[in-house]
């Protein structure tokens, strides 16, 4: 239930963010009305007074679910408000809470606030590694978000910059093979990186905006290789087949894969998820050649202005001993 429910969220944090702008809109000016059945759902998990007030926060967010047309989904936003509700507990009680506790409080809250039905079937527990990884998911996705909303803009590229860092940290997902649901959710993330990156690279140029992927290499290639290795020696001897004598058979077979490559690879880009697969790799190779352009441009530059320094000094040298012959 628990790797289901993680898999679940791996997949849906990509969309957290849609939902902090209303979050923080809807509760960020309450004052605080006197909800004294608050309390008792404060009491339930130990945290005295300190989840009165985000107890009243979610409950104006659930109203603001269940009155608002225009939520782009409701399932979507009801997780949002469990990851929050999570979070916010960590946060007061400094540790994980247990799934049977989680369960106690969800039914007091339930009971006493009718409302919370909107989103009951949506809240449920997050074991610890689970929650974790699923929070370092929404800190990349939040922290890109907040450069795309306000970095482009203003050219503050500080979001971005730990945003790659956070990226960068969880490059043991080329060799780990614990944890896969959580090194998908990171790969997906990068595709979702390069879908936006390319329209805003100009602002942060002086960056290196390049994520490499740390998807693992597919189990059997190994393998594969090996036996096409092997088919090309007898007995540690490499072998010519007849045909490849031929250099009219040569180049036709050239020509002919040449084709079938062209022809393969169309298919596969418009009418596959090849196409979003590849692309990714064609920003990066473009943005490679753009700086190592850039990178040549440079020295071609601190070139010319060292020849054009010797030439000068040559010139000075040669009148200084004319003046000298005289």
């Amino acid at each position: 239930m628990a790797h289901s429910l993680g898999k679940e969220y791996y997949n849906n944090v990509s969309f957290f963010h849609k939902y902090i702008t209303s979050f923080d809109s809807v509760t960020s000016k309450i004052v605080y009305s006197g909800k004294p059945l608050c309390n008792e759902v404060s009491n339930k998990i130990n945290a005295g007074s300190d989840f009165v007030t985000p107890c009243y926060k979610f409950l104006k967010y659930i109203d603001h679910i269940k009155d608002t047309p225009t939520e782009p989904n409701v399932t979507e936003s009801c997780q949002y408000l469990n990851y929050m509700l999570i979070d916010e507990i960590i946060r007061i009680k400094k540790s994980h809470i247990e799934q049977e506790k989680y369960k106690e409080f969800l039914e007091t809250y339930k009971t006493h606030f009718p409302d919370m039905n909107t989103c009951i079937n949506h809240m449920k527990y997050i074991d610890n590694r689970i929650f974790e990884d699923v929070k370092k998911i929404f800190e990349l996705y939040n922290n890109f978000h907040k450069f795309l909303t306000v970095g482009k803009s203003s050219k503050d590229c500080k979001d971005l910059d730990k945003c790659i860092q956070l990226y960068m940290s969880y490059q043991n997902c080329r060799v780990d093979r614990s944890n896969k649901e959580f090194c998908k959710a990171i790969e997906k993330f990068r595709n979702y990186y390069y879908g936006y990156i390319t329209n805003t690279a100009t602002v942060c140029s002086d960056r290196d905006i390049y994520l490499p992927s740390f998807e693992m290499l597919q189990e059997g290639l190994i393998g594969s290789e090996e036996v096409e290795e092997s088919s090309f020696h007898d007995g540690g001897n490499h072998t010519i087949s007849p045909m490849l004598e031929d250099s009219y058979t040569i180049t036709l077979i050239a020509f002919s894969i040449i084709f079938l490559i062209s022809l393969i690879s169309y298919i596969l880009y418009k009418f596959t998820p090849f196409g979003s697969w590849i692309r990714p790799i064609t920003v990066e190779m473009k943005w490679m050649l753009r700086k190592i352009k850039g990178e040549n441009e440079e020295l071609d530059l601190r070139s010319a202005e060292i020849n054009q320094n010797i030439s000068n000094n040559k010139i000075q040298n040669i009148a200084y001993y004319s003046r000298q012959n005289e």
